[in-house]
Parts: structure tokens; sequence; C-alpha cells
């Protein structure tokens, strides 16, 4: 696809704000739920929620390439770790009641 054969006359932009203030929401919900550890999400709150240029000290470079790769294997991490635990959840819902039930908790 080249530019010229974009539509350019946008009516709105979305984007993610620049630099957070807050922890986005799915971080909070996964935390309550114990989808996250505590420790994955307070290193989340020491990195500046991933905000774009706000690197801590122990993460800077002068290209913000280590705290964008960072950011995205920290996302990643989170991310694997959701997914696991909503799978872990409806494994153990489809098992209620059977004979692995037992054994699954034994374990």
């Amino acid at each position: 696809m080249k530019l010229q054969d974009c539509e350019l006359n946008a009516t709105a932009v979305a984007m993610a704000p620049i630099r957070r203030t807050a922890p986005e929401e799915s971080w909070t919900k996964a935390r309550d739920e114990g989808a996250l550890p505590r420790s994955l999400f307070d290193l989340y709150r020491r990195a500046n929620y991933l905000s774009f240029g706000t690197a801590p000290q122990f993460l800077k470079d002068s290209d913000s390439i280590l705290f964008s790769y960072f950011g995205m294997m920290l996302r990643s991490l989170a991310s694997s770790l959701i997914e696991a635990e909503r799978e872990c959840k409806e494994y153990v819902e489809s098992i209620k009641g059977g004979p692995q039930e037992r054994e699954f908790y034994v374990r």
C-alpha cells in the first residue's frame, strides 16, 4: 500500500496517552484477580506503567531501545499469565464433579 492510496482526511485520531500516571485497567484487574503476582505489578509500577518516554533510570539508554524491549517483554509476560489463569479456571470448571477432580486437587 502506498501513502497516496490511503485516506488522509481523518476526522478523529485515537492513541494511548504519552505518559501514564496510573496503571491500565487490565493490569489492575489481573492483579486483583490473582493472575499477576504482586512483584510483577510492582515492577510495572516502578517502570512508570510503561509510559512512552518515561523510562526509569535502571532502563534508560540513548535510543530507548532497552525500555521499549522491556515493555514488550513485560506486556507479553502479563498476557501469558492472564491467559494461563483463564485456561486454568476453565479446566477446573470442566472437570468439576468428574473423577479427575480429586486427582487434580491432590497434586
